[in-house]
């Protein structure tokens, strides 16, 4: 057994390992030092080479390391994946009662044994560190109620082992069962700080012939309290916390960030005697943020790093080889890898693309081709050539076996980062032994793919060169030299841990197989706390943290080990750690830091008529929309938005207004087919042979919408309405300005040649008279942007003959009909609705017949007025509400006159 050498709590671990290596430096080459973690492992050796340069350092490693065996007969874990993947999917169906205690039902969801064979896989990994399979465990569990679902484990067991042998490897569990050894290149062996210890390795130890001590963090006379391999017992979880540390409960992460670096300042002392830590990964980064923030330039190992370029780009091929939409399109172009397989000018192709994925929804890579052969300008083709291109090496990857065609695709790639190039090594090395086992199985390149990428090493955080201090682990703290220790996260399933609640193994299972359990981690934790605190009782201090909601509000409870106290200092720890805490902003008001300032922008000299409507709403959101031509984009919506919706419903009336046949038609059902027929062309057009449910949905409602309308334009024509224009074009000039638009539809009656002009409207619309202008009472609230004198307001005649004043919101139908009276030698058309509702009652022409010279010529002057204010760059003051605001996430719900400097 072991030698158990016991260290004392009179100073912190490491410095007190780093003695006793150094005591015996003539042998460090031949030992092995076996340590917690790899990080606790790094700051071993860093301590090493500050103590003593001219030494041959010791290996040190950790428990997980010695596990992992190289051997090439033993198989990785992808290729023991794909051994359960390839016995869960050839269970026929008569075969599945065999197993109806694992499947109730067989299994009918997309990938369920990929997903089931992960699960599966890391289930066995937890068995086999402790000496198990899924077969020994079954024998365990023989006599429990989960015996039948473990026994038809076990038998899908025997045909993986199988499947592995055909292929000739041996599985890990088995390896670590028969054939595991420790290294016997090493003369002695030193378990540094260890408090758990996989069965596996303890049994290998046990039978290790060269001399193995055990350092522990603890004096002599605790020695009842640790194994005979000088791990932690259970008694540790029953022992009272031996001092009063600091404790302090915090609203959330970051106050408890904040309260840390507080509590350093306060210390004032050098980083070299601080002990800096977290249980929680994301305080870690916080306190880690925090610190570098003022000044103590600080590094946490378990922060989180942003994916290498190239598996980023592997990630993005994989989706584009699963799926070639517009959206994975998108993504490879933002990518610089993709400039090496698409000629150059990548962000110019992105943007062409993005503009034509926000006019067209669901707009993918066949449809995207033919609407980009109908385009002159020259970046619509050079994107066609790229999307071309992209299509082309898909098929050829496709075409190829896997691992020539991710060969081929990896040297046409630009990789020059150093990670990648890694990464580009480690690709080859699973590639090598990978190759029998793809000629063997039928499966698809993106399957492949995402194996590779699941076995790809992530990224570790690298220390910078600038460092001062250094953000623990739980696990590493005890390997802290400082003398004074502050640590966060000390929260409930944090310290003491939990298990990571793998659905297979529940407490009770995991005390029949003899596996770690919550009570034993309860232990561990108790014992690092309780030495942590005993080595700084007679110098140093201790800080510990806990909050009480996480940053996304969930709730926390204060852990356990912190009232593990005396019973007399139980009742204060209690109402310290229970009390009531303020959220970090309850004394806080809301001001704004900084306001938007619009660019500038040139006036144009042609306006559209329609966006008078905006104008008047809003001059500033005019000025932002208009002359800025700043827009909300859209382009991943895989349905049309009211705007695509309108604008299909219209292209169709367009097509068929504009056939003189067509729109001679009087016949209800055959203006309907047309119709039909027409929509059923725009869909092949824009969306292909393949658009999406959605759209086809939408385009039903559109299709009914069209049929209701036949109905009513046969009753138009019967009533003796002709069609005289279609999409008519108009401009009338206003001072130096010019206002234009495009009138849908002009109709002349046979008779009387009386002319109305139309707009359709797929939205809901009350009376046009009412779209365009409301009555101004004692109750309206008058727009600020709007002066009182202003012609925006109309003296009028209401529908009860009483003399009232308007305020115009619109005057497209009124400028429309201004345009076609000039062109007709005065005569006054009448503006007019073809409403295309959701219902057939909601489907009808309706007509302004009140409208008169006096409205025409007011109309006039409004727009004569709002030229005029753009001509002198009147943009200010903002509308504090309208009714559909593009921009309300630039005000943040705020008035815009807050949001925004003055223009």
């Amino acid at each position: 057994m072991p030698q158990r050498i016991f260290l004392g709590f009179d100073s912190p671990f490491q410095p007190q390992l780093v003695d006793h290596l150094l005591n015996r430096c003539d042998s460090l080459a031949e030992t092995l030092v076996i340590v917690p973690t790899s990080q606790s492992g790094r700051m071993l050796r860093e301590a090493l080479a500050e103590s003593a340069t001219a030494i041959l350092a010791p290996n040190v490693t950790t428990p997980g390391a010695l596990l992992h065996l190289t051997e090439p007969t033993i198989a990785p874990s992808w290729i023991e994946r794909i051994a359960w993947i390839e016995v869960l999917e050839s269970i026929s169906p008569d075969e599945w009662k065999a197993y109806a205690a694992l499947f109730p039902s067989p299994p009918t969801t997309k990938d369920w044994a990929e997903s089931l064979a992960g699960e599966i896989v890391s289930l066995r990994t937890t068995l086999q560190d402790h000496l198990h399979n899924l077969f020994t465990a079954s024998k365990f569990l023989a006599d429990t109620p989960e015996a039948d679902r473990w026994e038809s484990l076990s038998r899908l067991e025997n045909l993986a082992e199988k499947r592995l042998a055909s292929w000739g490897f041996t599985s890990r569990s088995t390896a670590l069962r028969t054939e595991f050894h420790l290294p016997t290149h090493f003369s002695k062996i030193i378990l540094a700080g260890i408090t758990e210890m996989p069965p596996c390795l303890t049994k290998a130890l046990e039978s290790y012939e060269g001399e193995v001590l055990s350092l522990i963090a603890a004096p002599s006379d605790e020695q009842d309290h640790f194994s005979e391999l000088g791990l932690p017992l259970s008694s540790w979880a029953d022992r009272d916390l031996p001092s009063s540390p600091q404790v302090a409960i915090l609203a959330d992460p970051n106050t408890q960030a904040e309260a840390a670096f507080q509590a350093v300042a306060n210390i004032a002392a050098c980083s070299s005697k601080i002990a800096l830590g977290s249980a929680d990964d994301q305080t870690g980064t916080l306190l880690a943020k925090i610190f570098t923030e003022n000044g103590w330039n600080a590094f946490h190992p378990a922060s989180s790093q942003p994916p290498q370029a190239l598996v980023r780009w592997l990630h993005a091929w994989k989706n584009w080889l699963a799926k070639p939409d517009s959206r994975n399109l998108a993504t490879l172009l933002t990518l610089p890898e993709c400039s090496s397989i698409i000629c150059g000018k990548r962000a110019q192709k992105l943007q062409t693309l993005n503009k034509i994925r926000d006019k067209h929804p669901a707009v993918e890579p066949p449809a995207l081709l033919n609407l980009l052969a109908k385009m002159d300008q020259p970046e619509c083709a050079e994107l066609h050539a790229t999307v071309s291109g992209l299509l082309t090496q898909r098929q050829a990857f496709l075409g190829n076996d896997f691992p020539s065609a991710l060969e081929t695709h990896l040297k046409a790639l630009d990789i020059r980062d150093e990670s990648s190039r890694h990464t580009l090594s480690y690709i080859g090395d699973f590639l090598l032994p990978a190759s029998p086992i793809f000629a063997k199985l039928n499966r698809s390149h993106v399957f492949w793919l995402q194996l590779l990428l699941s076995e790809l090493p992530i990224n570790p955080a690298q220390p910078p060169t600038d460092r001062v201090i250094d953000v623990q682990g739980w696990l590493e703290l005890l390997f802290e030299p400082g003398e004074h220790l502050v640590i966060c996260g000390m929260n409930e399933t944090l310290v003491p841990s939990r298990s990571g609640g793998e659905p297979w193994l529940s407490e009770k299972i995991r005390q029949t197989l003899q596996l770690n359990t919550d009570a034993d981690r309860h232990a561990r934790d108790a014992y690092l706390l309780h030495a942590m605190l005993r080595m700084r009782e007679t110098r140093g201090t201790v800080h510990l943290f806990c909050c009480k909601n996480g940053l996304g509000g969930e709730t926390f409870l204060p852990s356990r080990l912190l009232l593990q106290v005396p019973r007399e200092r139980l009742v204060s720890s209690v109402k310290n750690l229970f009390r009531e805490i303020e959220p970090p902003e309850s004394d806080l008001i809301w001001t704004r830091d900084w306001k938007w300032q619009a660019p500038s922008a040139a006036t144009r000299q042609r306006i559209s008529i329609t966006a008078l409507k905006d104008y008047l709403s809003c001059p500033f959101r005019f000025y932002l929309k208009h002359l800025v031509r700043m827009s909300l984009p859209e382009p991943d919506r895989r349905e049309m938005n009211a705007r695509d919706f309108g604008s299909m419903a219209h292209s169709a009336l367009e097509i068929w207004a504009k056939d003189p046949d067509a729109r001679q038609l009087t016949d209800a059902g055959k203006i309907s087919a047309y119709l039909a027929g027409t929509i059923d062309d725009i869909i092949l057009r824009d969306f292909g042979r393949k658009p999406p449910l959605a759209i086809r949905i939408q385009a039903q409602s559109i299709l009914q919408r069209l049929k209701w309308f036949a109905n009513q334009q046969a009753i138009s024509s019967a009533e003796g309405w002709e069609i005289i224009h279609v999409e008519r074009k108009i401009s009338i000039p206003s001072g130096e300005f010019l206002l234009s638009g495009i009138i849908d539809r002009v109709d002349r009656h046979r008779k009387t040649g009386q002319l109305r002009v139309i707009d359709y409207k797929t939205g809901d619309v009350k009376s046009i008279e009412s779209e365009h202008r409301q009555k101004v009472t004692a109750r309206t609230k008058r727009p600020v942007h709007i002066p009182e004198d202003a012609p925006a307001y109309q003296n009028g005649i209401d529908s009860k003959g009483k003399s009232v004043d308007f305020l115009w919101k619109n005057l497209q139908l009124p400028l429309y009909a201004l345009a076609e009276s000039i062109d007709s030698g005065g005569q006054l058309p009448i503006p007019c609705y073809v409403h295309l509702g959701k219902t057939e009652d909601n489907v009808k022409f309706t007509t302004w017949d009140s409208f008169s010279e006096d409205d025409l010529e007011s109309a006039r002057a409004c727009a004569d007025w709002i030229i005029g204010s753009i001509a002198n760059n009147h943009f200010w003051p903002p509308a504090d509400k309208v009714k559909y605001d593009d921009f309300a996430l630039l005000s943040q719900n705020r008035p815009f006159i807050e949001a925004f400097r003055e223009i």
